[in-house]
């Protein structure tokens, strides 16, 4: 007998080969997705591709009904219910007719799964009907998604309370993305409420650039609030513009900005002892100060700035007011001289109010007017009348002193 180079199936080499095949078919990834249901006398088995069964994408179900009664079944319908994230290409029910016992029927279906769908299972509902009855139950889809999902985690504020009047606010916002895609080219722009706005130009616009699935990245936005600002939540959004699998995307949260209220100061009135301010005169001043804002103000103190172009010398340029509540009213005084040579006119006289509040230093500047008068007094008139005065003394003595002679 002739030697062939064809393998027996007895061969060894065969054998073997047929295991390899074996193993390499067990453990290769397997993507059909299986499944059954038991409704009275019906099995109802359903398989699907779950690597088509993504969302934005289309996909087949293929469904089979059995009758597992004893007896025969007529006028079977089967119809399904689209719900989201489902859409039905095609047909959505199925007129089976007559099953006899242990007889099957097999159709597909095919399904268009929503874009916005996340990784989930869902319900695909449906209703059986027959000549004896009718039943309801739903077949579980296992949905992947490559979508993008952004959320805020965590929100910080540098100085960590907001207060009204404030610059260069530092507000770090955290982005991440729990979705099961990676979002690209990712652009976030601060959409500020009334009350508040960026510090420049380009402070609420930032690129963060990629944020992978499970990743997170810092946005970063300075602001300004306004002096005016009463204390509230106030609501803010982040707008997002990304990519992701090569579509552009939008999409807005939101987010509370709390803003604490402070103590506010009005200069509510102003009085000088004497009421005219002459040149080179003494003068006391009050300055009374309100509390127009919404919190108590403590260790309130208020401080002039001399200035070289104003003719006044104060003894003190410190005032200590105390506490003021919302409301009240404080006086801080102060005392000074004017120039005798300085110019008549009303003068602008800086003052800074500097409180405590809930651990925080505020500081506030303010002006009031002072004006100066020209003094009452001439030099050259009060020389004449010296002068004219010592002739009157001086003829008047004269005469006293001849008259006396004379009577002797």
């Amino acid at each position: 007998m002739e030697k062939t180079n064809q393998l027996s199936y007895r061969s060894p080499i065969f054998g073997f080969l047929l295991f390899g095949m074996l193993l390499i078919g067990l453990i290769s990834p397997v993507s059909a997705v299986t499944d059954f249901i038991d409704i009275d006398d019906y099995i109802i088995d359903y398989s699907y591709d779950e690597s088509d069964a993504v969302s934005g994408e289309r996909f087949t179900i293929t469904v089979t009904v059995t009758n597992e009664d004893n007896e025969l079944r007529e006028n079977i319908q089967l119809e399904f219910k689209e719900e989201s994230p489902f859409e039905f290409v095609g047909d959505d029910d199925w007129s089976i007719g007559t099953l006899e016992p242990d007889e099957s029927e097999t159709k597909k279906f095919r399904l268009e799964v929503d874009e916005d769908a996340e990784t989930d299972e869902y319900g695909l509902e449906f209703t059986l009907e027959d000549n004896n009855d009718d039943y309801e139950d739903f077949l579980e889809i296992e949905v992947k998604s490559d979508n993008v999902e952004l959320i805020i985690g965590d929100l910080q504020s540098d100085p960590g309370t907001i207060l009204p009047d404030m610059e260069d606010v530092k507000i770090t916002v955290e982005i991440q993305n729990v979705g099961d895609g990676d979002a690209k080219f990712v652009r976030a722009k601060l959409i500020l409420p009334s009350g508040f706005k960026p510090s420049n130009s380009f402070s609420d616009i930032t690129n963060l650039g990629t944020i992978k699935e499970g990743e997170s990245k810092e946005a970063v936005f300075y602001i300004n609030t306004n002096e005016d600002l009463e204390s509230s939540l106030n609501l803010a959004y982040i707008e997002l513009e990304y990519k992701n699998d090569g579509h552009d995307k939008k999409e807005q949260l939101d987010f509370e900005l709390p803003v604490h209220g402070i103590p506010q100061f009005s200069v509510s009135g102003i009085l000088t002892n004497p009421d005219v301010i002459m040149q080179g005169g003494y003068v006391t001043l009050q300055i009374e100060l309100t509390n127009i804002g919404e919190k108590e103000g403590k260790d309130i103190s208020v401080k002039v700035f001399e200035k070289s172009d104003q003719p006044f010398e104060f003894e003190e340029k410190t005032n200590f007011v105390g506490t003021l509540a919302p409301g009240a009213t404080g006086t801080a005084i102060f005392k000074f001289d004017v120039e005798k040579n300085g110019s008549p006119s009303t003068y602008l006289l800086n003052i800074q109010i500097r409180t405590v509040s809930d651990g925080n230093v505020l500081v506030s500047e303010e002006t009031i007017p002072v004006t100066v008068e020209k003094s009452e007094r001439n030099p050259m008139k009060i020389l004449v009348f010296s002068l004219l005065g010592g002739t009157v003394i001086l003829v008047i003595l004269m005469v006293w002193i001849m008259t006396k002679k004379r009577k002797r």
